[in-house]
């Protein structure tokens, strides 16, 4: 993790140290280490990337085509001019850290570090937050999902 908040421009994280220790120190210091997360918490420091939600609100589908379409969303039968909505997911610096790993100057170990990152990222993320949910009205609510836009970005980049 470490390797993956230096590449995207130093972002603050909480080290491992603070968090991972062996079995026999855990029990004499893990009151201790839960004090220390919770005061790195609150300083808004996290301990792997942050899954952002991005909201967009619309009444006509115009104006979420591109984003709704790249997502895989159709078209729904929606009554024009309510409150619709479609929320999407984010990574924080997953952009820059794919960017870099693309990269001519990159190295093995801090592309390593990326692709690592995402993987327990991946595995670890809530379902919601791997899922855009598309949501109209028609007759009542309706929603439908697809795979958040940073999910698929892993897939597009990684073959």
């Amino acid at each position: 993790m470490e390797k993956y908040f230096r590449l995207v421009g130093g972002r603050p994280f909480v080290n491992p140290d603070y968090i991972h220790r062996e079995e026999e120190e855990k029990r004499e210091i893990s009151r201790v280490n839960k004090t220390w997360q919770e005061f790195f918490g609150n300083l808004g420091l996290s301990r792997c990337p942050r899954v952002k939600s991005i909201p967009y609100k619309w009444s006509y589908w115009f104006e979420i085509k591109e984003k709704a379409e790249y997502l895989g969303f159709t078209q729904p039968e929606y009554t024009p001019g309510y409150a619709n909505s479609l929320v999407d997911y984010d990574v924080d610096g997953l952009e820059d850290a794919l960017n870099y790993a693309a990269g001519e100057a990159s190295k093995f170990e801090e592309t390593n570090a990326v692709w690592e990152t995402m993987s327990y990222l991946f595995k670890n993320a809530n379902t919601w937050e791997r899922t855009a949910i598309l949501r109209w009205k028609r007759y009542g609510d309706r929603s439908d999902a697809k795979t958040a836009s940073w999910a698929r970005h892993l897939k597009e980049k990684s073959g």
